[in-house]
């Protein structure tokens, strides 16, 4: 079976903002939640990191029983993105 990568991703909210956006919540094309956090590249001028995580991950990062990094280190199949606006 072919895997299936996300092709796109719509923006859900923002979950931590100091001075832009750090942290938001997303929404996969597979309907997945994606996490993408702000990076300070100098190739990019707002460049983000993501990783499409899976539902049960999610909820446990929401109600604090995990945090960012675990969460980010059991991402769905391990889907990581680099983006810029």
């Amino acid at each position: 079976m072919a895997r299936r990568y996300v092709k796109s991703a719509t923006y859900v909210q923002d979950l931590l903002y100091f001075d832009g956006p750090q942290l938001m919540l997303l929404r996969s094309n597979r309907k997945l939640p994606m996490l993408a956090v702000a990076v300070d590249r100098d190739d990019m001028e707002y460049g983000f990191f993501a990783c499409e995580v899976r539902e049960k991950e999610f909820k446990r990062y929401r109600h604090d029983k995990a945090d960012l990094r675990y969460t980010f280190a059991h991402a769905a199949l391990e889907r990581y993105y680099e983006s810029f606006a």
